[in-house]
């Protein structure tokens, strides 16, 4: 179905190591994950901070820790439900400079939601709980 769409793109896999890097030079990362259960229902997976560390625009579906993550650091849209059609709207409504904007937001949410960041957060809350 894509084989003769010039804009969609396959690209090989990485390793995982790899993937914020072999990202960054696209704009969007899109995360659809309809909620069938409930660990679907409550993710917040690696690829979503792999968008960010990669300074992506980010276009996901309503599961809220997500959504709560990109209202919160303005980084992309939230679609209003789980089906494809509902997030491509919210895609084809975005502007160049819109997209610009959101990876820059990306862009300055990336220390906070990095993984070295929250392993301080996570240390001083063990280091809390030992001392009680």
């Amino acid at each position: 179905m894509i084989k003769d769409k010039p804009n969609i793109n396959i690209i090989p896999p990485v390793k995982s190591s790899e993937v914020v890097a072999s990202i960054h030079p696209y704009d969007i990362g899109i995360f659809l994950l309809p909620p069938i259960n409930f660990n679907y229902a409550n993710t917040l997976p690696n690829k979503f901070f792999d968008f960010v560390q990669a300074r992506l625009c980010i276009a996901i579906g309503p599961t809220p820790e997500m959504a709560a993550l990109v209202n919160t650091y303005d980084l992309g849209v939230v679609s209003k439900d789980f089906t494809a059609i509902s997030l491509a709207k919210k895609i084809n409504a975005l502007s160049c400079s819109d997209i610009a904007r959101f990876k820059e937001q990306s862009n300055k949410a990336a220390i906070t939601l990095s993984a070295e960041q929250n392993k301080v957060i996570l240390k001083n809350i063990v280091t809390k709980l030992l001392n009680e």
